[in-house]
């Protein structure tokens, strides 16, 4: 979509630039521009950040489009200032709760992917409450972040119930839910035992459940939030040998479009990452000898495994979106959507 902004430049949004700002300034059209109360000056000076962001969000905003393509001026226009960050907001936007700004729960705090998340998270200003099943490691890496914790099984629905009840008590209340539990199994059906069929579904499907179940009962009065699970991107793709683990996450998914859709009205958003194979504590053991590790590379279009920040991100992403829920968003190296010619 090219909105135009008729106001000071006749220019697609898109392509902008600097220069032409600059050039608005000097030939005198800033005092009739729209987008802040001082003019294009003010603009293409030291502020110019301001602008960009109005012109991002008006490429994605069909209301701001409708007035930047009109010959309104600044009394028909709301007014943007440079030194107002709230005025930025356009209606219709698309708009984010920065992480920065949330208090989240971490399940599976001390894995791979939990790490990493919650490194990040902690680094970029939110507040976290981790939990784990092992307490040494946990009060080790809490106590780094400077970071409350709470040892538990997450397989044990009483304690889900009771973790919850301690971080809402420690961070006065609850952004953001995330469930980084599971397991790793590789059988053909022959061999996978009833041990083993029960072992994953309870690592996985079950873990999923409780705390959803008790995510739903908590945030639901806390007028909502974000949860994300994590899935497999096998259950996409049809690989040889994940028989369990593939119903199991499969079952993960959907309770999320499920649950995404019993709470959409209390304004509970539930997605899941599903990710390849990724280089964790978790995976080490498939990946023990070079020619599995090869073997495993191959299996992803782009060549590699994939990092816990690779998962941390799209994690991150689903926490900071308020308008996605229902999805799940598959971040796998092109493992179950890419055929490469090797």
């Amino acid at each position: 979509m090219a909105a135009w902004c008729s106001a000071w430049v006749r220019a697609p949004l898109t392509s902008v630039s600097v220069a032409q700002v600059h050039q608005a300034k000097a030939d005198g059209h800033y005092s009739c521009s729209p987008f802040c109360e001082t003019g294009l000056a003010e603009a293409a000076g030291t502020a110019w950040h301001p602008l960009v962001l109005l012109i991002h969000k008006a490429a994605q905003a069909s209301t701001c489009a409708r007035w930047l393509r009109s010959e309104y001026t600044h009394r028909h226009v709301p007014v943007v200032s440079a030194r107002n960050p709230a005025s930025w907001r356009v209606p219709g936007a698309c708009m984010h709760h920065p992480i920065s700004r949330q208090k989240i729960l971490v399940f599976g705090a001390t894995g791979g992917i939990g790490r990493a998340l919650c490194t990040a998270a902690a680094g970029a200003g939110a507040t976290l409450h981790l939990s784990a099943r092992s307490a040494a490691p946990l009060a080790a890496f809490a106590a780094e972040l400077e970071q409350g914790h709470t040892t538990a099984d997450v397989t044990d629905p009483v304690a889900v119930e009771q973790v919850f009840t301690a971080a809402r008590s420690a961070m006065g209340g609850l952004d953001g839910v995330v469930l980084c539990v599971g397991s790793i199994i590789l059988k053909p059906v022959h061999r996978t035992t009833d041990e083993d069929w029960s072992d994953t579904l309870r690592r996985n499907l079950d873990t999923a459940f409780f705390v959803l179940r008790a995510a739903a009962r908590s945030m639901m009065r806390g007028g909502g939030g974000s949860i994300v699970l994590v899935s497999t991107a096998a259950a996409h793709a049809g690989v040889a040998n994940h028989a369990a683990i593939v119903a199991a996450k499969s079952g993960v998914e959907g309770l999320v479009r499920a649950t995404a859709a019993t709470y959409a009205a209390r304004k509970l958003r539930i997605n899941a990452v599903a990710p390849g194979l990724v280089e964790t504590p978790l995976a080490a053991p498939l990946l023990r000898s070079p020619a599995a590790r090869a073997a495993s590379e191959r299996l992803h279009s782009l060549g590699r495994l994939g990092d816990p920040d690779d998962i941390s991100h799209a994690i991150t992403f689903l926490l900071e979106s308020t308008w996605t829920t229902g999805q799940i968003l598959t971040v796998d190296g092109g493992l179950s959507g890419v055929k490469v010619s090797r």
